[in-house]
């Protein structure tokens, strides 16, 4: 028996700005720009959160002569190569206050993230230089020459470099402020104060917290991660030639303190929770308990609580090795996972309990073995939550190379989740999990995003790209030369031109649509989503003009958008009648899904043993006419399936083998 999926979005809508499915049109694009120093972009986005009335509050970094709409963003005589930028938008555009971290003499500030605190406030993770006798800085509207012009007391223990939280109300009120940081010991308890053989660079003096990410749970605890570098006891002056203490501070108070029995290998990852105003430690966790050997993980990473005070950390390891890899999570409850592929990155997904015990991990791998050397990028983006759905979405992105060339001579693998291949081809995608109380989780659904490259991305380790409500998934994404939406094709000249778009789902995977930007360049980046009614708040960073709707979004430099886009459509759910639900076979390869005359299937080689070869294939379509059509044989296991002739739409194409077993997969034609 074959079952009809019937989508109700109407094919016959009016096309909105933009050339999407919906009804909802561009209302206004501002942004800011500056000056790019180096080969790094330094203006950005780093995430957004808005509040019932519609506005939006923005922390960003800035750059040398950075202005909004023509106004100088930082003040006069900061000239660093970073800048940390805490603004609200209002919705109409209009920058209603901003704060500004900067220093002179090109020291650093940067920021790390920005999440909601209640109804009524939200804070930001930041970090930045002291003020000394070379420099001074600018600190939210306040310029501090000296250590004693400080919020806090002054510190006197390594603390060239410190962390920051803060909190603001929406007029732009510091309601709460803390600043931290960490310090090592050896082994009898004296302080680490300086690099071995003199070195002098006073960064380097203390471990503060490496690319942070935070949150707060309900009850106001605060949960931060960092990418620690505890081995690195050789490099200190110490008494015996290793670390073998850690120390928490915060406000100049000591709040916590460990002793490290066996320290993991360098650039891992670390979880500690803080009970409110960073009164103590109440617990810690090294994410990768051990490894057999050493390796890399990259900062990619974030931690978000949920509804239930479950905390979640997802992190990209990067293992750059030839011999399997096994990371131990948590010994005592048996949760590890291993890497086999050679150069490769492998991204994890943690859920802890609120005291930072580990419940279940989930692991987004590779397929085959690198035989070039070319590392793969396997990496979970930015985490959503549906409550009422029970459902956790998880955007991804899998790639083999950067480079199209090698892509299109089919040099590429398939992502694998917990070790099950996913017939996803170099495609950015989302997964969803159900989380009903299974270990790991059981997945749910999955969707991806069309182009004929199939190289497309999603923001690695950013904070806000993703959002779900009503059926809707909302999922920011970048593509190479073409993108394949069913009310349109967007094609660039080049396929190495790259674009940003907002590709849009259903909650079971469904492509329904994309708004394209029209931002045509090489290095671009992409940033948050901000949901709020019937508004979605677009950010990223563009090194081109762009086109949103029939706006023009002309600037100089490293350019950083805001986009409003409004549709009542959003407020009602996206209704998808299945019957029952059909889920992606895991047997079968589709591409390019959507198309336009022709498709190419490829099965598993285990699928086509010679008992069990492809007997018949039947197509379906929306109204329920079933048919029976031929596939055309192209040897290793690949099949092409002609339907030229037949209207755009939906398609069920069912494979039968010689044994009886079906297998089913989605097809979309667009028109020609």
């Amino acid at each position: 028996m074959v079952w009809i999926l019937i989508i109700l979005t109407p094919w016959n809508r009016t096309l909105g700005q933009g050339g999407n499915l919906l009804d909802g049109q561009f209302e206004w694009v501002k942004g800011y720009y500056g000056e790019r120093v180096g080969n790094q972009i330094s203006n950005m986005i780093k995430g957004t959160v808005s509040d019932s009335e519609g506005n939006l509050y923005i922390l960003g970094q800035i750059q040398r002569r950075s202005q909004w709409e023509g106004e100088d963003l930082q003040p006069n005589g900061m000239q660093n190569a970073y800048s940390i930028l805490i603004a609200k938008i209002a919705p109409d555009g209009e920058m209603l206050w901003k704060k500004v971290i900067s220093s002179n003499n090109n020291t650093y500030a940067r920021a790390y993230d920005i999440r909601k605190v209640g109804d009524t406030a939200f804070a930001c993770l930041v970090d930045m230089s002291f003020p000394t006798e070379d420099h001074y800085t600018y600190y939210l509207d306040t310029l501090l020459t000296r250590r004693g012009t400080y919020p806090v007391n002054g510190f006197t223990l390594m603390d060239p470099t410190i962390t920051a939280l803060i909190t603001f109300d929406f007029k732009g009120n510091v309601e709460e402020q803390h600043f931290f940081w960490m310090t090592y010991t050896d082994t009898v308890g004296n302080d680490i104060v300086k690099w071995h053989d003199n070195y002098s660079d006073p960064w380097y003096y203390n471990n503060y917290f490496f690319n942070p990410s935070f949150d707060i749970d309900p009850d106001g605890n605060i949960y931060i991660s960092r990418e620690l570098q505890d081995d690195y006891g050789s490099l200190f002056s110490v008494t015996d030639g290793q670390i073998k203490g850690v120390k928490f501070w915060a406000d100049h108070r000591l709040v916590g303190s460990y002793q490290i029995d066996k320290p993991p290998y360098v650039w891992h990852q670390q979880l500690i929770k803080f009970a409110p105003h960073f009164d103590t430690v109440l617990a810690w966790r090294y994410i990768i308990q051990h490894s057999d050997s050493i390796s890399y993980t990259t900062s990619a990473s974030n931690v978000v609580t949920d509804v239930n005070q479950n905390v979640y950390f997802r992190c990209l390891h990067n293992t750059y090795l030839y011999e399997p890899l096994t990371m131990v999570i948590d010994s005592v409850r048996g949760l590890e996972f291993t890497v086999s592929e050679k150069s490769t990155g492998v991204s994890y997904l943690v859920q802890y309990d609120s005291n930072l015990n580990a419940n279940w991990l989930i692991t987004l791998g590779d397929s085959v073995i690198n035989p070039s050397g070319v590392c793969s990028n396997n990496f979970f983006g930015d985490l959503a939550f549906d409550n009422d759905s029970n459902l956790l979405f998880i955007s991804a992105n899998t790639a083999r190379s950067t480079y199209l060339d090698t892509m299109v001579s089919n040099f590429y693998s398939y992502p694998t989740y917990m070790g099950e291949t996913l017939h996803l081809k170099n495609s950015a995608f989302f997964m969803a999990f159900r989380l009903n109380g299974a270990n790991p989780p059981t997945l749910h659904s999955y969707g991806s995003f069309p182009s004929p490259f199939q190289s497309t991305t999603v923001p690695e380790g950013s904070k806000g790209n993703f959002v779900v409500r009503n059926n809707w998934v909302f999922m920011q994404c970048g593509f190479w030369g073409t993108a394949l939406f069913p009310s349109q094709t967007i094609r660039y000249d080049s396929k190495y031109t790259f674009g940003h778009c907002l590709a849009i789902f259903d909650y079971k995977g469904n492509f329904i649509d994309g708004i394209d930007y029209d931002c045509q360049g090489f290095e671009t980046d992409m940033g948050s989503i901000e949901l709020v009614d019937s508004t979605l708040y677009l950010c990223g960073v563009t090194s081109s003009d762009a086109t949103f709707g029939d706006i023009p979004f002309v600037r100089w430099g490293e350019n950083v958008y805001v986009a409003k886009y409004v549709d009542t459509s959003l407020m009602t759910p996206h209704i998808t009648i299945h019957i029952p639900d059909i889920d992606a076979d895991a047997h079968l390869g589709v591409y390019p899904n959507p198309f336009q005359q022709r498709v190419t299937i490829q099965v598993d080689a285990s699928e086509l043993q010679t008992t069990n070869d492809i007997a018949s294939a039947w197509l379906t379509d929306m109204m329920g006419h079933r048919e029976k059509v031929q596939l055309i044989d192209m040897g290793g296991n690949q099949y092409t399936l002609n339907l030229t002739n037949r209207s755009q739409g939906i398609y069920l194409l069912t494979l039968v083998t010689s044994g009886g077993t079906k297998h089913t997969v989605r097809l979309v034609k667009q028109g020609q």
